[in-house]
């Protein structure tokens, strides 16, 4: 088996913290699919698990097991994003107790979408299926939601990416903290002589 695109391991020896990161795409073909990733989680022995998530999304029935499977051990879940929680991988993150980003990352939220091969019939019974994987998506994010209704089914609509201070104002994350400065320094004298 393909060694898995993520982790989780104890923050700090004697720590009540873990931490996990999911760093690929959701799937359960590759990448992090949630029988395995939940085996993992569901074995940590710490009760607070910081969560960071840089995903393009995947299988949005992959994204709901996780989720669920994530709530359903009682920890508290702080999500950190740390590029783009795109898709699936935005509905993971809905999962934290609280979700942080920095000012540089972003999310990327749009209705379920799928493509099919078939007949009328086929195409129907597809666009009612997406439909209703449409409304759960829907129902959780608008338990964070701050703002009307209309307004989360017109961002979903529209395939929007979002921006950390536009989450924090639509209530999607807690916390918006700084990126995390970098500086780049080169020393001459390290160089080989000609």
């Amino acid at each position: 088996m393909p060694k898995p695109w993520y982790t989780i391991k104890a923050a700090v020896a004697g720590s009540d913290t873990a931490e996990v990161s999911i760093l690929d795409v959701i799937s359960s073909w590759y990448g992090v699919n949630a029988r395995t990733y939940l085996a993992e989680f569901r074995a940590l022995k710490e009760e607070r698990v910081r969560v960071y998530i840089s995903s393009p999304g995947g299988d949005v029935s992959e994204a709901l097991a996780i989720f669920n499977g994530m709530r359903a051990t009682g920890k508290h879940i702080e999500v950190h994003v740390l590029g783009v929680a795109a898709s699936a991988a935005s509905y993971i993150a809905m999962a934290g107790d609280k979700i942080v980003m920095p000012a540089n990352t972003m999310m990327f939220l749009h209705n379920p979408i799928s493509g099919v091969y078939g007949n009328a019939e086929d195409m129907r019974e597809s666009a009612d299926r997406l439909d209703k994987f449409g409304d759960v998506l829907f129902s959780t994010y608008a338990k964070r939601w701050k703002g009307e209704e209309q307004a989360l089914r017109d961002v979903l609509a529209a395939e929007s990416f979002l921006t950390a201070a536009e989450c924090l104002e639509y209530g999607l994350c807690d916390e918006v903290i700084d990126e995390i400065a970098v500086e780049a320094r080169f020393d001459v004298e390290g160089l080989p002589e000609k």
